[in-house]
Parts: structure tokens; C-alpha cells; sequence
């Protein structure tokens, strides 16, 4: 009897250590890269456009926060930082005295992260950035100690995603690098999102 690779006209298939992925980003980033084909070439197609990009991450961080303070469910954590409570809930929401300096310092995090995001390569620890992220994110460092929700961070990653495709097509790029561009981006944020939901046990 022949083999399900030889019948479907194949090599054998690749062992994969599934523990393994539940427990080593790096060895997570290795497969799931491998698996949606980002290649070196997709990885250069993201970094290319840094000094397009850059300077339009202000206005994108920007952009995210308004998004973050139009929904109470996402507008909770980030002011969670500015209260000495263990939690802001409901009406105190709108109560919270919000600290400029925190409100800056978080905006020039979530920058600062973006353009690392853009223009780090494999060889970089890439991996181990967006690992470090999404550990950041689960347990987040703030007075009130919370956690933000996968819900929320899925959510922001899309939005995240959608911009960035954005700011490509407002670029006006050849049609080929456009294409490149758009592709290769997609691919990297369902990789950052799969990283980052290995911290939610998923």
C-alpha cells in the first residue's frame, strides 16, 4: 500500500513537534513562517518601505489611540495605567484624570514598537520581539497590574494591519511592489497575531 505523500504525488510530510510550538517562539515563528511561505524576500518587502513608512507612524499611533478611546472595552486598559486602582470600570471612566505624560509615554511605546515591527529581519530576533510583545500585553506592566484581553489585541493587530495596508496604496508604488508589499505584510501580521496568542494559551 502506498503512502498518503506517494498518492498525493509528494514528499513525506514534515514531523513537527507540536508541543514544541505551544512552548518555543522561536521554533513557533520557524513554522509558521515556513508554513505561509514569508520568505526573506517578503521580509525585505516589509522593511523596504521603513523610511516611507516612518514617517507616518505618528499620525497611524495617533489614529489607533482615538480608536482605543472609542470603546469603553479598550479605553479601560489603556487608562488602566494612569489609576492607582486595581481596575477602571464604568462610569469612573469618564472621571479618571488622565496624566498627559503617561498618555505620551504609551503613545512613543506603541511607536517606538511599530518601527521595530518594520524594520527588523530574522536575523534580529524578530521572534523574540514580538514574544517579548505579546508577554507585554498578557501580563501589562502598568499600576493596576491588568492583562488585556485577546479579544482587544486581535482587534488592534487588524486595525494595525488595515492602516499599514493603507499607508502602501496611498504610497503610489508600482503595481508589482505594491502587490509585494501588500502580500507580504498580511502574511506578517497573522504571524505576529499567531505569536501573540500562544501567550493566551492558544
Amino acid at each position: 500500500m502506498e503512502s498518503v505523500a506517494a498518492n498525493l504525488g509528494g514528499e513525506d510530510p514534515r514531523l513537527i513537534d507540536e508541543d514544541r510550538l505551544e512552548s518555543d517562539s522561536g521554533y513557533r515563528y520557524d513554522y509558521v513562517t515556513d508554513f505561509m511561505d514569508f520568505s526573506e524576500a517578503d521580509m525585505v518587502a516589509v522593511s523596504s518601505l521603513k523610511s516611507a513608512l516612518a514617517p507616518q507612524i505618528p499620525d497611524i499611533v495617533d489614529r489607533v489611540f482615538d480608536k482605543l478611546f472609542s470603546y469603553d472595552a479598550t479605553m479601560r486598559h489603556v487608562l488602566s495605567a494612569h489609576s492607582p486602582q486595581s481596575s477602571v470600570e464604568g462610569d469612573s471612566l469618564m472621571d479618571l484624570e488622565v496624566d498627559p505624560d503617561v498618555l505620551d509615554y504609551q503613545k512613543s511605546e506603541l511607536g517606538k514598537s511599530l518601527r521595530t515591527l518594520i524594520t527588523s529581519s530574522r536575523e534580529e530576533g524578530l521572534a523574540t520581539f514580538i514574544d517579548k510583545v505579546g508577554n507585554y500585553c498578557t501580563q501589562l506592566v502598568s499600576k493596576s497590574g491588568s492583562t488585556v484581553p485577546h479579544v482587544q489585541m486581535d482587534a488592534l493587530l487588524g486595525l494595525l494591519a488595515d492602516v499599514f495596508k493603507s499607508a502602501i496604496f496611498e504610497l503610489k508604488l508600482d503595481r508589482e511592489r505594491e502587490i509585494n508589499s501588500v502580500r507580504a505584510l498580511g502574511k506578517f501580521f497573522w504571524i505576529q497575531n499567531n505569536l501573540l496568542s500562544r501567550h493566551y494559551g492558544y
